[in-house]
């Protein structure tokens, strides 16, 4: 489950991602690419999200 930045919640099946990444240099959030394209700006910092993922 993570949450993008206006606020949503999104669960989401290891299928459906198709990247993670830093948003930006702060990287104080992550950016994460679903196989569709769409692109989810989650208020996460990477290492914290990778962390949770167990990754």
């Amino acid at each position: 489950m993570v949450t993008d930045m206006t606020g949503r919640r999104h669960a989401l099946a290891p299928s459906f991602i198709a990247g993670i990444s830093d948003a930006d240099d702060t990287a104080m959030n992550a950016c994460i690419t679903l196989r569709t394209g769409a692109m989810l700006l989650i208020t996460e910092s990477l290492d914290e999200l990778m962390t949770r993922l167990g990754v």
